[in-house]
């Protein structure tokens, strides 16, 4: 992976200001899109709009480490279901 997109995914999961305070959008508005396919898994399609544009795309598949975290941040998601990604911010961060 391109050492730039790595930074921007990182920064995307660790809710950096590339997608919070200083991002064009208000803090409020989801930074991605996220769906969940028949098989349990989940694809984050996730951007910025800020200072810096920036894509990113995220598989968890239900054995995946942090599975179990993306669907509490969704807020739950069932198979064929789409929802909006809110910023990953400390006041919504997971433990």
């Amino acid at each position: 992976m391109d050492t730039a997109l790595s930074y921007v995914a990182v920064a995307l999961m660790l809710g950096s200001p590339l997608v919070t305070n200083e991002d064009s959008r208000a803090p409020e508005m989801p930074i991605g899109v996220a769906c969940m396919k028949e098989d349990g898994t989940i694809v984050m399609a996730l951007f910025t709009e800020g200072p810096i544009l920036a894509h990113a795309r995220f598989i968890y598949a239900p054995n995946h480490p942090d599975y179990e975290r993306m669907v509490t941040h969704l807020k739950g998601i069932k198979p064929g279901e789409k929802k909006p990604v809110a910023p990953f911010t400390d006041k919504n961060k997971e433990s």
